[in-house]
This record gives C-alpha cells, structure tokens and sequence, in this order.
C-alpha cells in the first residue's frame, strides 16, 4: 500500500484521496457488508407493507394500537438482524491479516462513521492498534489525532494512551535505526508534523496509562511498559516485536456470538408483539387458543429471561467501569436489583397467565379452505369448548387470528342443531342427515316461519331434498351481498342470520336500527331476499334485494336497492335501483 505526504485517510471529512490503494480483500469484505445491510431496509418494508395489507386491509384483525405496536416489534427484529450482521462481518474480519481487516475497517469508517460517534471513535482506535501491529506509528498518530477523547471509556482510554506511548517508542526507534520494513523519508516527515501536533512524549503518556485502572487484566504490567521506555529497549529489534505483539494482542471489542444478539433481539420482538396482538384486537376478533397458549408461555419466559439479562449486563458494565461502592451504595445496589427480579416476575407472570385467561386450549378443526364469496381468503372453520361446557364458533384465516362466526356451527357435526336454534310453544325443529330445518317466529307476519340452515361438515353444500341446490346458492348471493355492503362501509353494525317467512321463501337478517317519525320510534331490520335468476353482460345472476322492513306494523316496507351476484364468480354488482 503506497502512502503518500500529507494523505489524510482518517478525516472522514475528506475521505479516503483517490491515490490510496485499498487492499482488495478488505475492501469486498466492506462492500457486501453494506449490500447485506442496505438490503435490510427494503426487505422490511416490504414485510411490514405485507403484513399490514394483510390483517388490516384485508383481514381486518387488527387496530391501530395493535398496528402500532406490531410496527415496534418489527423494528426491533429488523434492527437485531443488522446488529447480527454486523457483529458476523467483524467475526470474520477477525480472520483477516492486519492489513485487510485495516482495510475493512477504513471502509465501513467512511461509509457509516458520520452516524454514529460512538462508532467512528471505536474505529479509528481499532485502526490505531493495527498500525502500530503493522509497525506504522506514524499513520496510528494520525488515527489517534482524529479521536475525541471526551467520548472514551475508561478501557478505552487506557488503550489510547498505550497506542499513543508505543507509537512514540516506535518513532524514537525510526529515528536513529530506521523503521522495520523500510521507512521512506516522506513517511519520516509525516511523523514528524504529528509528534509536534501531539506535544507530549513517551514518558508523559506513560504517567496517563498507569493512571488508568486495569480491572480486567488485558493490559501490560505499568513496569512491563516502563521497561520500553529504556534506551535498550528503543535500540533492540527483539523488545520493538515485543511492544508490537503486546499491543496487538489486547481487545477491547465486545466479542458477543452473532446469534446471541439475533436471539435477544427477536426475544424482545416477541415480547412485545405478542401482548399487542392480545390486547388490540379488532371486535369480534381473538388469538387462537393454540397460539395462544403457546406465544405466551414463550412470551412471558422471554420476558423473564430480558428482565435477568439486563440486570446482568448493567452490573457488568458497572463493575467494568471501576466505579468504587461504599456500604450504603452496596445496600442500594441490592435494594434495586431485588426490587427489579420482583418486577420482572411480576410482568412475566401477567404476560403467562394472561395468555391462560379464558382461552381453552379445546380447538377442533371443523372444515378447511372455505372461501369467502366475496373476498376469496379461505378460512379454517373452528369450534372452541368453553370450560363450562359451551362451543363457541370461529373462522380463521391464518395460525395467529380467528373471528366469531357463528354460521360454522352448520359445519359442526357434533352439534345438536336443535338445540342450536332453540325449541319453544312456537318452534319446532328438524334435523336430517346434514342439514337442518327449524320454525322460528317471522317478525312481519308474526306467525312461525321456516328458517333453513345450509352446509355440512365438509362445505360441500346443502342437503335438504328437492331444490336444495337453489337454495343453497341463494343462500351464498345474500352472504356475498353482506360482504359485499360491510366492505362499503354503508350500513354499521353488520351482522347476518338466516330465515324464511311464512311461504317458506329464505330472507336474511343483516341489520336493525330505528328512526323517529315525529315523537314515535320506529324500529326496522335490514333483510337480503332471493328474486331468483336473471341473465346479465356477465352470465346468469342471482338477483338479492335489499328491503328496510318496520316491525310491528310501524310503516311500510322499503326497498333499498338490488343487487346481481354472478353464479360463477359471486361477484356483486350493485343495479342502482328502488323500484321493482
């Protein structure tokens, strides 16, 4: 690598100057770094879009608590994944001659030192240390010169002041034997512009190192450094390859495994998403209980486990910072570590137990792959046993979400339909095979009426005798109109069941409200009716209208608007009209 006077490559201001020649295998190295970390971003935007699309867009699970939060948790598992890369790129630079991983280091300084001063400052001490290795004091000078001291540690500090005495040694040698390996008279003069900026010699940087605590005993003896201060020491090629290899073998760098951070990381992500997508659900929708029971075991062991560790690393990185307790810090110390392993079993416990609280763990699978009519997204259709022995029945389109759907009761055949629909003075009820009929009142007319129940245990349709094929289909037009009109956002509180009124002709019910007509309150259902087939541009449809009905006489019966549901497709297209 050729230097040249004046050639500044440690301002990160000024950068790198095109004369200088990068060693080839350091500088890859660099360069798929920052493509693994540049990728990064990208990837996690387009996950979060995915996600996002996906449960609030079109699922709907979701609120905007939940969205927040599940952002936060993804933030924190895309930044442990770039910590992850970065320490796995610094593990193999470590395998790198001193010269690639200068190199490497150089790069990543120039490209990403202006975000962090933290980071700049690390590096340019690293690049230091690897000069002095590589017998380069003059260019460890110019490292050190950049550095800010007010921003080291203690550690560091005393690494600093090390650098800076063997870099003087080293130079004092090059003086009257010349440096190892060859030290052009350009080089001689860079030296010299930097031991007149640094203003302090070999014997004032000693005093500041042994001024500095070593309680991790990865530094040299004070009497081992003082010894190279010695005039035999500088004239001695022998104790120069000693003060090298001294210096080269002290590490000051957190050496944590790459997966180790990469586990943390997403420990915390999940600590974080799971209590969210519990607690901001949309209405009517909940975790499975599987999920459930599982991520929140994980959760609240995870929670523990962060809670432990952080404790750790504080007393850790106290203990490395020399701070001196008395008696009464000692017992405040304790006081709040004690205080925190309580607070942390606390959260753990709430985040367990949470996960327990009215959840069974009872789920069977009722049928797969129903798809909406008018969205397309198969559900799992599920059925969870209460624990005072009640079944509740879901829908699911996913591992993590299920919505209250009480229509997948007709895929259970377990049930008891029957019972199902309730039995009364007014209400009789029949069940064959798969398929249930039941008499329920008829809110209009107020005589009983013939409710029909469609579908069987595998969705393959209903069974119900002479004509059931129509009815079937008629049954799935009105379920795409309702979707069809929630999705519109129109009408609130949607919500749909089945009947038929006295002829026997299947209705359903999507909605109720009541307006004022004067002083009076008139109460109303908004109903989907079947009036049968009708050809159209895209094929034979199936005609749904919608009708605002008064109960109890209150006024008359209102049309809303008709709809076309293609018998193919179920796709919904809105005729735009109010008269037959």
């Amino acid at each position: 690598m050729e230097l040249s006077a004046g050639s500044k490559i440690y301002q990160i201001e000024t950068g790198v100057p095109e004369s200088y020649k990068w060693n080839p295998s350091g500088r890859r190295l660099a360069v798929m770094y920052r493509l693994f970390s540049a990728l990064l971003v990208p990837v996690a935007w387009v996950f979060l879009l995915f996600f996002l699309e996906w449960n609030v867009i079109r699922i709907g699970s979701l609120t905007i608590g939940g969205i927040f939060w599940t952002g936060v948790a993804l933030v924190v598992l895309f930044y442990s994944v770039l910590i992850f890369l970065n320490h796995l790129f610094v593990g193999i630079s470590r395998r790198l001659n001193p010269e690639e991983r200068h190199d490497y280091i150089l790069y990543c300084f120039h490209h990403g030192g202006r975000r962090s001063a933290r980071l700049r400052t690390q590096s340019l001490l690293f690049m230091a240390q690897l000069d002095i290795r590589m017998h380069r004091p003059e260019r460890a000078g110019e490292a050190l010169e950049e550095i800010p001291t007010d921003k080291l540690s203690v550690e560091q500090m005393k690494l600093y002041t090390l650098l800076k005495l063997a870099g003087e040694v080293l130079s004092e040698e090059g003086t009257t034997e010349g440096t190892p390996g060859g030290e052009s008279e350009t080089e001689r003069t860079v030296r010299g512009e930097g031991e007149k900026q640094s203003g302090a010699s070999a014997e004032d940087w000693y005093i500041r190192y042994s001024g500095f605590s070593d309680k991790t005993g990865k530094f040299p003896e004070n009497a081992a450094v003082e010894s190279w201060m010695k005039p035999k020491a500088m004239e001695n090629k022998q104790a120069q390859d000693e003060i090298i290899a001294a210096v080269s073998g002290i590490s000051i760098e957190p050496e944590p495994h790459p997966f180790f951070n990469l586990f943390f990381g997403m420990m915390l992500a999940h600590s974080i998403f799971f209590p969210a997508v519990q607690s901001f659900t949309a209405s009517g929708w909940q975790l499975r209980p599987k999920y459930s029971l599982f991520a929140g075991g994980l959760a609240g062991l995870f929670v523990l486990i962060l809670g432990i560790g952080i404790l750790y690393l504080l007393l850790k990185k106290r203990r490395r910072a020399g701070t001196q307790e008395r008696g009464a810090d000692k017992v405040r110390l304790i006081i709040v570590g004690i205080a925190w392993v309580l607070l942390v079993l606390s959260l753990s416990a709430m985040v367990f137990l949470g996960s327990w609280a009215g959840t069974s763990d009872q789920e069977r699978v009722l049928t797969d792959a129903v798809p909406d009519p008018l969205t397309g997204i198969k559900y799992v259709y599920l059925a969870e046993e209460e624990d005072y022995g009640g079944t509740r029945y879901y829908r699911s389109p996913d591992f993590i979400f299920m919505e209250e759907w009480s229509e997948a009761i007709y895929y259970d055949t377990e049930a008891d339909l029957s019972e199902a629909v309730g039995e009364g003075p007014n209400t009789a009820s029949a069940v064959s095979g798969n398929s249930a009929e039941s008499e329920v009142p008829d809110q209009e007319t107020g005589s009983s009426s013939l409710s029909v129940f469609a579908g069987d245990s595998t969705g393959s349709g209903y069974d119900g005798g002479a004509g059931s094929d129509d009815s079937f289909f008629a049954q799935n037009a009105m379920q795409a109109v309702y979707e069809y009109l929630k999705s519109k956002g129109e009408f609130q509180n949607l919500s749909i069941s089945y009947s038929a009124n006295a002829k026997g002709d299947l209705y359903a019910r999507i909605g109720s409200g009541s307006d004022a007509q004067g002083a009076e309150e008139r109460s109303y259902e908004l109903r989907l009716y079947d009036n049968g087939e009708k050809e159209s541009d895209s094929g034979t449809c199936r005609e749904i209208v919608l009708e605002k009905v008064y109960l109890a006489g209150d006024g008359e019966t209102e049309l809303m608007d008709f709809y076309l549901v293609n018998r193919e497709t179920l796709e919904v297209t809105d005729e735009q009209k109010t008269e037959w």
